[in-house]
């Protein structure tokens, strides 16, 4: 990898982390009133499985994934606790029954697909 495919990456990465972080002023809204109100947690459900699937990506797959398994990392953490604020400061019993069942399927295929990944190609 060179300085210059390095340093373009830093900045993509620094442009993604903001992206990430750019929800939480709606957060601190949801802090405050201790309401998710009228909010949708699809956005978050969905940036979620986007960085499961550049970390399912950048492991095996790239040579310098260094900078992809870095950022979809910290971006899958921070869509977590977005997520699970979502799910505490919920009022509806039928929304964190409907997040955490198909949250948990996802963790489960993230958890197991690199195992068939590895024995099948590797």
């Amino acid at each position: 990898m060179s300085t210059a495919q390095f340093v373009v990456g830093v900045i993509g990465n620094i442009t993604s982390i903001c992206l990430f972080l750019s929800p939480v002023p709606t957060f601190v809204r949801i802090f405050k009133l201790r309401s998710t109100e009228e909010y949708s947690a699809v956005p978050y459900v969905a940036t979620l499985l986007n960085c499961f699937l550049w970390l399912l990506y950048g492991s095996p797959f790239v040579k310098w994934g260094v900078l992809v398994v870095t950022i979809n990392g910290a971006g899958a953490f921070i869509e977590f606790v977005y997520l699970f604020t979502y799910l505490v400061y919920s009022k509806d019993r039928r929304t964190r029954v409907g997040f955490c069942v198909p949250t948990e399927a996802v963790v489960m295929i993230i958890c197991f697909v690199p195992k068939v990944v590895k024995t099948k190609y590797i």
